[in-house]
C-alpha cells in the first residue's frame, strides 16, 4: 500500500523490485500484490466547495481486494488532503471536514467480512507518536472507531516513528491478525516521511506456516 506514488511506472518498477506482479494505481496511490487484485474500488473525495479547488483539497482512496491462503483481504491506501475550505492551510493539528469525509468513505468502503488493512498519509494526528503540537484531529478518530492502528497497538515510543510527526498510518481490523512489527525508520530520500512497515501473525485457522506472515508498507513522496 502506498501513496505518493508519481506514476504508473513507479508503482510497475517497485511491484517488479518486490516480486509482485499484480498493481493497481489511482492518483497518487498504489496496491501492489502477489496475488490477483479484484474488487477494486478508487474515490476522489473533495471539499464542498462551489469554487474550483487546487488538488491539495482533495482526498485519494484507492480499495482492492485480493485472496491470501484462499481467504479474501482487503486493502485501502489513503492520501487525504493538506488544505480545505475552513482553513488555506489545514495542519495536521486541524480538524479537516474533508478529511473527515474521507475517514467516513473509508469505513463505509471497508468489508467487515474479511481482514482490512488500511494505510497512507493522512495528513493528521492521532494524538499518539511525534507530533510538533499536541492534540489529536476528528478525522483520525473516526478512523480508529473501525481500524487498529498498530503504533498504538504496538505502545511504541515516539523514537520508534522517525520523524516529527506522525502523519502516515496503518491500520487493520479483524481478529485474524496480530501485529508483532513495526518499523518507520528506512530512509525514503527525497522525501520528509518515512516508509511505514508493519508485520503480522496470522492468529485463527488455517495454523499458518512456520514463519508465515503478512506484511503492509506505506511510502509517501
Amino acid at each position: 500500500v502506498g501513496s505518493g506514488v508519481h506514476a504508473p511506472r513507479h508503482a510497475n518498477l517497485l511491484a517488479d523490485a518486490a516480486g509482485m506482479r499484480h498493481v493497481e494505481v489511482f492518483s497518487d496511490l498504489a496496491i501492489v500484490s502477489r496475488t490477483p487484485l479484484y474488487g477494486v474500488a478508487k474515490r476522489l473525495v473533495k471539499p464542498d466547495s462551489p469554487f474550483p479547488l487546487s488538488d491539495g483539497h482533495n482526498s485519494s482512496i484507492l480499495s482492492a481486494k485480493t485472496d491470501i491462503d484462499g481467504t479474501p483481504h482487503q486493502f485501502i491506501a489513503n492520501h487525504w488532503g493538506v488544505r480545505d475550505v475552513n482553513r488555506p492551510n489545514a495542519g495536521p493539528d486541524w480538524s479537516s471536514p474533508t478529511r473527515m469525509k474521507a475517514a467516513k468513505q473509508v469505513i463505509a468502503m471497508s468489508d467487515r467480512s474479511m481482514p482490512v488493512f488500511v494505510g497512507g498519509d493522512l495528513n493528521a494526528y492521532s494524538g499518539v507518536g511525534p507530533q510538533r503540537v499536541a492534540g489529536t484531529t476528528d478525522e483520525v478518530s473516526e478512523l480508529r472507531t473501525r481500524f487498529t492502528d498498530v503504533f498504538i497497538q504496538l505502545q511504541l515510543g515516539n523514537a520508534t516513528h522517525c520523524s516529527d510527526q506522525r502523519i502516515d498510518y496503518l491500520m487493520f481490523s479483524g481478529r485474524s491478525y496480530v501485529p508483532i512489527g513495526y518499523d518507520a525508520c528506512s530512509n525514503a530520500a527525497p522525501s520528509d516521511h518515512p516508509i511505514v512497515l508493519a508485520e503480522f501473525r496470522k492468529e485463527l485457522q488455517p495454523i499458518p506456516r512456520e514463519g508465515q506472515a503478512v506484511a503492509c508498507a506505506v511510502f509517501n513522496d
